[in-house]
């Protein structure tokens, strides 16, 4: 068995390195430089959270440049964006369709197209 007698106090650092993880000193958490929960001091970063997208720039970028995924690519639906482009083209412009379609859509609030990517409700 060993004892705080054996090697000195338990109090002293060991020179295991895989030995238990020394607390700094002053103990508690400290949070990490750069967190979420504020700026320096725990301080509230100005702005908040970021407003969505205009709902009427994302509509009418879907009208006129939907073929290109425009409207897609502002809402944050990179993949979707992109696969639109490849539609557009691969049918000789005849799959911008698509893009007009989901402009009035977003013009007129359907369900699937209120938030963006993020999660953020798109502003009127």
């Amino acid at each position: 068995m060993s004892s705080p007698s054996d090697n000195g106090s338990w109090n002293q650092p060991s020179d295991d390195p895989y030995g238990p993880p020394q607390q700094p000193a002053g103990g508690g958490y400290q949070q990490p430089y750069g967190s979420p929960a504020g700026g320096p001091g725990g301080a509230p970063v100005p702005g908040g959270t970021p407003a969505g997208q205009n709902r009427l720039v994302v509509g009418l970028l879907g009208i006129f440049l939907g073929g290109w995924g425009v409207h897609r690519f502002l809402m944050g639906y990179t993949t979707i964006g992109i696969i639109q482009i490849a539609v557009t083209l691969v049918t000789c412009g005849i799959g911008s369709i698509w893009g007009l379609i989901e402009g009035i859509m977003v013009l007129a609030k359907a369900g699937s197209f209120t938030h963006d990517a993020h999660g953020r409700p798109l502003t009127d």
